[in-house]
């Protein structure tokens, strides 16, 4: 296959990390879901689960859409990463590498990781970003350079 297309490689990861966040943040933050996960959180003995819920919630549901657009991936990969590692070990760690166990996290680990090193790619916010700066002002062949007087005696 060609090198034409690799830089479309963080595309589809961040695509599948936005569903998955999505998808499981979005419930937390509804009333029903919401109360569900406060008492999953006070089972485990989570302090101030009332709170932690809604920043979780939050995390995911905020984080998914900047993975979507691209933006401060590199940013959202690193607390991201953090609350999959602790829902790996506080909740899935028991059923072992499987269905329900940590198989799921440590996907989502290993994406997360791989974005934050490569960034988000060419179709993203960040890229946009990066290409802005790197635009001078005044393009080169604008830039009015001062006239040099030359005074002959």
């Amino acid at each position: 296959m060609s090198d034409r297309w690799k830089h479309l490689g963080p595309l589809p990861l961040r695509l599948m990390l936005t569903v998955g966040f999505l998808v499981h943040g979005l419930p937390k933050l509804t009333p029903a879901g919401h109360q569900a996960f406060v008492a999953s959180l006070s089972a485990l003995g989570v302090p101030s689960p009332v709170e932690v819920a809604w920043i979780i919630g939050g995390l995911e549901v905020v984080g998914a859409f900047l993975l979507l657009f691209g933006c401060m991936v590199r940013y959202v990969a690193v607390p991201l990463i953090i609350e999959m590692a602790v829902a790996m070990f506080l909740v899935h760690w028991a059923k072992g590498f499987g269905p329900g166990g940590i198989e799921t996290n440590l996907l989502y680990i290993a994406i997360l990781t791989s974005l934050l090193f490569t960034g988000a790619g060419v179709l993203s916010i960040d890229r946009h970003r990066e290409l802005m700066r790197e635009i001078p002002d005044e393009p080169a062949m604008v830039r009015r350079e001062r006239p040099v007087i030359v005074r002959t005696p």
